[in-house]
């Protein structure tokens, strides 16, 4: 059904839609078929777009600003689902050196190496359980080698991301969630 207002027609007459672009009024016609074959590949890759974009819904405060490689105008969404349909469970994607973390009893522990860090970097420690992200910004003062220690929650994933703010953007590792 289409509706007529002061900037014009918009809505759907027969097999045409009609709306306004930027001040101008346009009209495109309806596909005369439209084929949805439900092959197990499409419905698969359905599945996976559902799941990413889930995992996005749960995540986006804490995964603001860590794609380096976006183009210009890419939301960070954009740049999350193209990593996570290759790869899922990706929280950030770079060219800083990826970090080593592991799980250790009840905590999950990250080795800093000095040469890697400038000052005023920042550390960021993601910690996904069930629908609840928490996140952390340590900006590191003085960058030496140590190993970072934070509290791992029983089922939860967890990441940290190395950020660093350059004049040419951002640079960000790339890191993937691990199970707790």
């Amino acid at each position: 059904m289409a509706i007529k207002d002061k900037n014009g027609i918009h809505g759907r007459i027969g097999e045409f839609v009609y709306q306004v672009q930027k001040g101008q009024q346009t009209k495109r016609a309806m596909p005369k078929r439209y084929n949805d074959k439900m092959s197990d590949e499409q419905l698969s890759q359905r599945d996976k777009m559902k799941a990413v974009q889930e995992l996005y819904r749960k995540l986006k405060p804490a995964v603001k600003g860590c794609f380096e490689h976006s183009r210009e105008g890419q939301r960070d969404c954009d740049s999350f689902m193209s990593l996570n349909l290759l790869k899922m469970n990706t929280v950030s994607g770079g060219s800083l050196p990826t970090l080593n973390y592991r799980i250790v009893d009840d905590r999950i522990e990250c080795d800093m190496i000095a040469e890697d860090w400038k000052k005023k970097d920042i550390l960021r420690f993601i910690c996904l359980t069930g629908e609840n992200v928490e996140f952390e910004d340590i900006v590191i003062e003085t960058p030496e080698s140590t190993t970072i220690v934070r509290e791992a929650k029983a089922g939860g994933q967890y990441a940290f991301v190395h950020l660093r703010d350059s004049r040419k953007g951002r640079l960000v590792s790339s890191q993937r969630l691990v199970p707790g």
